[in-house]
């Protein structure tokens, strides 16, 4: 899987490698939250969901808007979750105990 030389590796090789290593980083993300959710964390942030320019890893969608592997690997790790908690009221000073 990894012994080829970078040198002469295929554009289509190298793409399909960044991929994996995209969908497993997400997947990881996720389920490592849903595991300890409540109890460690409350919530989590996913900072820089596009690319400012075409990359290879680190965003949900590209540069075209096109979902890719990290897209496809959080949706593998919150296919479990089955509901999202949203209040939609007005948020006041009262809300907040002040």
């Amino acid at each position: 899987l990894w012994g080829d030389n970078p040198i002469t590796i295929s554009l289509e090789r190298y793409s399909w490698r960044a991929n994996l290593v995209q969908y497993a980083q997400h997947r990881l993300l996720f389920e490592g939250y849903l595991q300890n959710q409540w109890s460690w964390y409350a919530g989590v942030i996913l900072w820089k969901g596009q690319a400012p320019w075409p990359s290879l890893r680190g965003f949900v969608y590209d540069w075209y808007l096109e979902p890719n592997a990290a897209h496809a690997g959080m949706r593998a790790a919150l296919e479990s979750l089955d509901h999202l908690q949203v209040s939609a009221g007005a948020c006041t000073g009262a809300d907040a105990g002040g």
